[in-house]
């Protein structure tokens, strides 16, 4: 591969990287830095030029269109609240900003006629995935700590189902911040992501749903059975090799409450009956707030924010890395984040190349 400077950055291949403190989609090619989407063109009224005051999280291209979770942070409104987007060139196909409650909740469609609520839109959203028939896409509507299930239409969105914590199974969990939706045979699956938990800040983990029948979805797993995982993102099954992989943010630290040393974590999924099998956390000194690790051919492409926001100074530098994925067998560990790391296998990665190298600001993910 050709390794080139341009300008501040240092890019050795082509990639689509969403920046959260930019607002924007990068398209990043050696001796090129474009700009494919910037939320302050889009939402102008809402997003200044400035850093920070939007932000863009998941972005997913598709064909000739691509399609964003986005949110204001500008602090002029309660919450962060807003949207989905897809957008093929100039010509937006459509945009949920708005929720039609009737089906689901009565009580709060009604109050959303009445008065301003976070609830009653979307806030802070990080994810999407659609349906297997692409009929419908599943939100993790992050700050509301739920996940909604919306038909999009002209108006309001649809809210064709809610998982929250009246579902049994969710517990105390909080801050959704990655789904993903898939089909086996004629059963259908929510990977759902948590950052959090109300009684241990920072402590999350992963729980897998049925959502077969919207109305009626039901927990099958948690990872890690016990315990949780330190401010974790963006947890990706891949259907192919069973590849469970995750940014462990904070998972080499010594605490989920002001560390600053993220991990890539690693399991394998056994299917929708059994727990996934820990591997290990790969982990570096330079290692920071890792975002999101994926699959890249035979070894993972990982997104690595650096420090986690603007807020918090951490010494570390935002980064695209591509790292070695290990040979794959279980640690007879749980995987779960303690200070002492004693259900941790804390492996050396081995760093193939830094992709990308420069002034992006918090990057949230990366792909080919």
């Amino acid at each position: 591969m050709i390794f080139v400077l341009w300008g501040c950055y240092s890019i050795q291949s082509e990639l689509y990287v969403s920046s959260t403190g930019d607002g924007a989609l990068f398209h990043l090619q050696p001796g090129r830095v474009h700009k494919e989407l910037r939320l302050s063109k889009e939402y102008p009224d809402r997003c200044k030029a400035e850093p920070g005051s939007c932000l863009l999280f998941e972005v997913e291209r598709r064909e000739e269109s691509v399609t964003a979770a986005w949110c204001s942070d500008d602090g002029s409104t309660e919450g962060a609240p807003g949207g989905l987007f897809e957008q093929r060139g100039e010509e937006r196909l459509w945009e949920v900003t708005e929720l039609d409650f009737s089906e689901v909740d009565p009580e709060l469609a009604s109050l959303c006629l009445e008065a301003v609520d976070p609830r009653c839109g979307l806030n802070f959203t990080h994810s999407f995935a659609w349906d297997p028939t692409l009929e419908m896409l599943a939100v993790a509507d992050t700050d509301n700590s739920r996940v909604l299930f919306l038909e999009v239409q002209d108006g309001p969105a649809r809210v064709l189902g809610v998982l929250d914590e009246e579902d049994a199974g969710w517990g105390d969990r909080m801050f959704p911040n990655r789904v993903q939706w898939w089909a086996e045979e004629d059963r259908s699956f929510l990977l759902v992501t948590y950052k959090s938990r109300e009684s241990a800040a920072n402590e999350g983990g992963l729980l897998l749903w049925e959502v077969t029948d919207l109305q009626n979805p039901g927990r099958h797993w948690a990872f890690p059975e016990r315990g949780g995982l330190a401010a974790v993102h963006n947890a990706i099954l891949s259907p192919t090799t069973g590849l469970l992989s995750y940014g462990h943010s904070l998972g080499a630290s010594a605490s989920p409450i002001g560390g600053t040393e993220g991990a890539i974590g690693l399991a394998l999924y056994q299917g929708p009956e059994l727990p996934p099998l820990y591997v290990a956390d790969l982990v570096d000194s330079s290692f920071g707030f890792v975002r999101e690790a994926e699959e890249d051919g035979d070894a993972l492409l990982v997104t690595d924010s650096g420090c986690q926001s603007a807020k918090v100074a951490c010494g570390h530098d935002p980064r695209i890395l591509r790292v070695t994925l290990p040979k794959l067998s279980a640690a007879g560990l749980t995987g779960a984040w303690s200070a002492e790391h004693s259900q941790q296998k804390l492996l050396a990665a081995e760093i193939l190349s830094v992709e990308v190298e420069g002034p992006l600001r918090f990057p949230y993910e990366a792909d080919r």
